[in-house]
């Protein structure tokens, strides 16, 4: 059997207590089942100051123990990051081999067909194995680790600030920044074309989006867009702009989800067209109900309302009416002379309607509370009547005071139910907050193929969930998800439905228009180049590494300073040893933007894209992009190198962590051994003794297990540190 060192202070606890409350026989008897335990010879000893002093001891011990399990938890979880960083890195050679072959000019179509379905088959797998990989239920390597959801894992190994362990886990599903290329031709246009510019939004969801659409000087509002949103609504939002009217451009709907924006007048533009999309968050309420009874059963087992009026109302009062609000309106009326009080009114109307009123009155400071007698919620709201001589004398002015509602109280024995109706594509690359009962339970990121099921599984995984007092789980219809239920344990009424939040993981961004042209003369048959513009931001680049593709032909920067400029990501661009072979000449001439000029004549298929890599460009690098030409294949094998040192750097960062761990496991095991206080100090307390005695046996049992574990650890850590260089 394993004895702790809990169940040790334990015992310790409960001997010190019979140390304090029996004699020399008890403390004797509690010696001798201590020795049993032991094995060690023990009388009875009083001294009170030498039990203070174990107790300290063991509770210094306990703490050690807690950092020291701390310590072995977080080498267990380094070694599970390990294997999977060696398991990735092992799947991206074998992947790089298949690639470096589809790189040779020499090999048939038939041969690359079957390369090319190797690499399917391998860069799934890949993917799958780093978007899967988790400890403890903890996915790894999505962003989402930690108590923060930032991918930070900590863990307490010694004492204070200084005593915590934190260990970043790599994020390889960060996408990268996408910005397009511009089109545009050099050379003339013909009299009487005009400019067209044209925002594809295929790829883009307008649910829930807020959008702002610049051109120039001018800006259009589209405000916020509703759950079906297309881009027929767009264009009548952004057209509703007081703006629009005196825009130089109309707006319209292509039919291939793109927003046109043409221009009145002939000739070029200067002004390129930006469409800024913010995500709004989606709320969804709940419907409610109760088990077993109607939903008109809750909240309120009786009624209350109040109406707020005082004396000085009354002051001048003939006669006053009391209506309860009911579909009947009955009324109780009664007339008083000047000067009546609140207090008389309350007695007036309970003792002349006692038999008829369906509430009792009660005068307050500031106002009259009606108390209904009967079960349930009212359907309407009560008001008093007021009627007073007016200022001639030959009328009456008459004042009414509405009740507010108060429903209180609650069913016993009644639980109550909340649903919403959900399905799987609302929840899709999206972060969902579920608020009920004043606990907010957050899924993080959802995955682009989430489904309702992993929605649930994620918010149970939300510490807050483990207080929220009601069971969350999924409706189905059918067979397939439908929405979600929240069922309360308790059988109190719940003040508030719950409501769910969903916001798009990507808050906010920016499409930039092709610029092309309508009308006659626009071919480049007459021997013109054609020239793409990239619009960039520095603040985008810095420290950064930036991937340049056209169609299968891609470039990559290396990582840029802090303080990049576009001429440098310009020069690192041309620097590159494959820009020689590019289709095209890099520049930067315009201010903010970077130019693409084509070698030979003609127009270019596709538009070019610049990616900025985030942090963690694995999946970014290998999301895209292909190996069906010798040009792509060339481009895969620069990411493919990428990757793999962004996988190298995470392990070596790694194992700079475990041997951090391996030193704080040292430290503490001859920090536990040492805590043990001497026998031989103790002298004379044979009963203290006996305990320590016990103790010391049990802590020296961890130290071994610590020093194995250490052993175990410490050549893996190594290994892994060099394995990469």
């Amino acid at each position: 059997m394993s004895v702790t060192l809990e169940s040790s202070l334990n015992s310790l606890k409960l001997a010190l207590a019979q140390l304090g409350s029996t004699g020399a026989a008890g403390q004797a008897s509690a010696v001798s089942a201590t020795s049993a335990v032991t094995g060690a010879a023990a009388t009875p000893n009083t001294t009170s100051s030498s039990s203070i002093s174990l107790t300290r001891s063991a509770v210094r011990q306990l703490d050690l123990q807690r950092q020291l399990d701390s310590a072995y938890t977080a080498q267990a979880m380094l070694e599970v990051v390990g294997k999977n960083n060696a398991q990735i890195m092992g799947r991206l050679q074998n992947l790089k081999k298949v690639v470096v072959q589809a790189t040779s000019e020499q090999i048939v179509q038939s041969e690359r067909a079957f390369l090319v379905s190797q690499f399917e088959g391998m860069r799934k797998s890949l993917l799958s194995t780093a978007q899967n990989a988790s400890w403890n239920g903890t996915r790894l390597f999505d962003g989402s680790a930690g108590s923060g959801r930032d991918g930070v894992m900590s863990f307490k190994v010694g004492s204070g600030s200084a005593g915590k362990i934190d260990i970043s886990l790599p994020n390889l599903r960060e996408d990268a920044v996408r910005a397009s290329g511009l089109r545009a031709v050099q050379g003339s246009l013909g009299p009487g074309t005009r400019e067209q510019q044209v925002i594809s939004l295929a790829d883009t969801n307008l649910a829930y989006t807020s959008g702002a659409l610049s051109v120039g000087s001018v800006t259009l509002n589209a405000g916020a867009l509703g759950a079906t949103a297309s881009v027929s609504d767009l264009v009548a939002a952004l057209s509703s702009d007081a703006n629009y009217a005196d825009a130089a451009f109309t707006l319209a709907d292509n039919g291939a989800k793109g927003l046109v924006i043409g221009w009145k007048n002939n000739g070029e533009i200067s002004d390129t067209a930006q469409l800024q999309l913010t995500a709004n968050a989606q709320t969804l309420t709940a419907t409610r109900s109760v088990t077993g009874v109607s939903t008109a059963d809750l909240p309120a087992v009786s009624e209350e309302q109040f109406i707020s009026v005082s004396d000085s109302d009354l002051a001048s009062a003939s006669s006053i009416w009391l209506n309860d609000g009911s579909g009947s309106q009955n009324s109780f009326g009664l007339a008083f002379s000047a000067g009546t009080t609140l207090s008389e009114l309350a007695d007036a109307l309970n003792s002349s309607y006692s038999a008829s009123m369906p509430f009792a009155v009660t005068a307050e400071a500031s106002g009259l509370r009606l108390q209904w007698t009967s079960a349930g919620p009212q359907s309407g709201r009560a008001a008093l009547a007021v009627s007073s001589p007016d200022a001639s004398q030959t009328g009456f002015a008459t004042n009414v005071f509405d009740a507010t509602q108060i429903a209180v109280g609650a069913n016993a024995g009644l639980r109550e139910v909340q649903s919403m109706t959900l399905n799987d594509a609302a929840i899709q690359g999206k972060t969902v907050t579920l608020t009920a009962n004043n606990v907010t339970p957050s899924s993080g990121a959802m995955s682009s193929s989430a489904t309702l099921a992993d929605l649930v599984t994620a918010l149970q995984a939300d510490e807050d969930y483990q207080n929220a007092g009601f069971t969350l789980s999924m409706q189905t219809t059918g067979g397939i998800g439908s929405g979600l239920s929240l069922s309360w344990a308790s059988e109190a009424a719940i003040a508030d439905p719950a409501s769910l939040s969903i916001v798009d993981n990507v808050s906010s961004s920016t499409l930039i228009a092709d610029e092309t042209t309508a009308g006659t003369n626009t071919s480049l048959d007459d021997g013109t180049r054609e020239v793409q513009q990239i619009a960039v931001r520095t603040s985008a680049i810095a420290g950064r590494n930036v991937q340049l593709r056209a169609g299968d032909f891609a470039l990559f920067s290396g990582t840029l300073d802090s303080n990049a400029t576009l001429r440098q990501l310009s020069d690192a661009l041309k620097a590159n040893p494959r820009y020689d072979a590019a289709p095209f000449t890099i520049s930067q001439e315009r201010p903010g933007f970077l130019t693409l000029t084509w070698k030979t004549p003609g127009t270019f298929s596709q538009i070019a894209a610049l990616e900025v890599q985030p942090d963690a460009p694995f999946t970014s690098l290998l999301r895209r992009g292909g190996i069906s030409s010798v040009d792509a294949a060339k481009s895969m094998n620069d990411a493919i190198d990428l990757a793999m040192k962004t996988i190298s750097d995470s392990e070596n960062n790694l194992s700079s962590t475990g041997l951090q761990l391996v030193s704080a496991v040292q430290l503490l095991s001859s920090r536990e051994t040492s805590a043990v206080p001497s026998v031989t100090e103790q002298s004379g307390n044979a009963y203290v003794n006996a305990i320590s005695t016990m103790l010391r046996t049990q802590i020296a049992g961890n130290t071994t297990q610590a020093t194995q574990a250490q052993a175990n650890f410490t050549p893996q850590s190594v290994i892994s540190t060099l394995q990469f260089r």
